[in-house]
């Protein structure tokens, strides 16, 4: 039979930020939401928001590239429990 573990809630905040410098796929998500590598501008065009700890909401962000996406998810300040991927724009919203 197979070990069970308990999920302990108040651990995230400290394996969040590990998860995200660590773990998290940002080379494939970047390919993946700029679907392959085609050229346009398809990641650069597209609404993100982030929820934070204790449901901070930040909204209308784009951001340019691979490395802004990780130094914003992994920034000890903001570390996203949740990230929404909108829709491709085509007006810009705030740049990260």
């Amino acid at each position: 039979m197979p070990e069970t573990h308990n999920y302990d809630p108040n651990t995230l905040p400290d394996l969040l930020p590990l998860y995200y410098k660590r773990l998290f796929p940002y080379g494939p998500y970047y390919k993946w939401m700029n679907y392959g590598g085609v050229p346009k501008h398809y990641f650069t065009n597209r609404e993100f928001s982030f929820t934070l700890k204790d449901d901070v909401y930040i909204r209308y962000q784009s951001l340019l590239r691979s490395t802004r996406f990780w130094r914003k998810s992994s920034s000890e300040k903001s570390v996203p429990y949740k990230i929404d991927i909108g829709s491709c724009i085509f007006s810009q919203t705030k740049r990260s």
